[in-house]
């Protein structure tokens, strides 16, 4: 005789598309976050290749 879980099956899945989803990182925040990454990333590069500027005489 099988003993019942206090979880039925339904609700296990719900739980575990609620726990996936928790986690999920949306592809559009992905794609904004890397354009973000690489504008400041070439930003400090273009700095950093003038060298030291002194812009006051």
């Amino acid at each position: 005789m099988a003993t019942q879980s206090t979880l039925s099956t339904s609700e296990h899945k719900e739980a575990a598309g609620l726990a996936w989803k928790c986690k999920h990182i949306p592809f559009g925040t992905i794609l904004v976050g890397s354009v973000l990454l690489s504008g400041v990333a070439s930003t400090l590069s273009v700095m950093w290749s003038y060298g030291p500027v002194h812009w006051i005489p």
